[in-house]
């Protein structure tokens, strides 16, 4: 007879009581699930460090200027870098230069500006890439010119 009374009373329960329960039971694991969509969205959108290496190779002592810049997706210009040589001084064959990109897909567009040397004009030589910054991973990348 109290076994009766006690699942009567159970059934007797408002229907808004019951859906209470449910929904603390669910609580807890949604909870849990947004934290690690979260957590999963925002490491992939951490800054990663980039290394660049530009390799000016033989064209070193001739250097005068060297000019880089990273477009995503076609948007505007991102870390432009502008290096100088003046004339007469040693130039080193090959320049890192490290900054942090978003992860995605780049074009880097790079100019090495040679000096007029004897009857060779003066000239410019290009490197344009298209590289993709992987998330979660420090990445080197070398840029040679030719």
């Amino acid at each position: 007879m109290a076994d009766e009374r006690q699942t009567d009373s159970q059934d007797l329960r408002p229907e808004s009581s019951r859906t209470r329960t449910w929904r603390r039971r669910l609580a807890f694991p949604v909870l849990i699930i947004a934290a690690v969509g979260l957590v999963a969205y925002h490491s992939r959108t951490k800054p990663v460090e980039i290394t660049v290496v530009y390799d000016l190779g033989s064209h070193a002592p001739h250097a005068s200027r060297l000019s880089a810049s990273f477009r995503r997706d076609g948007k505007d210009v991102e870390h432009p870098v502008h290096w100088e040589f003046p004339a007469g001084s040693v130039t080193q064959r090959r320049h890192r230069h490290k900054l942090t990109l978003k992860p995605g897909t780049y074009t880097v567009r790079a100019r090495l500006y040679l000096r007029a040397l004897g009857d060779r004009p003066a000239e410019v030589r290009k490197v344009r890439r298209s590289i993709e910054i992987a998330s979660g991973q420090d990445q080197r990348i070398t840029l040679r010119f030719r």
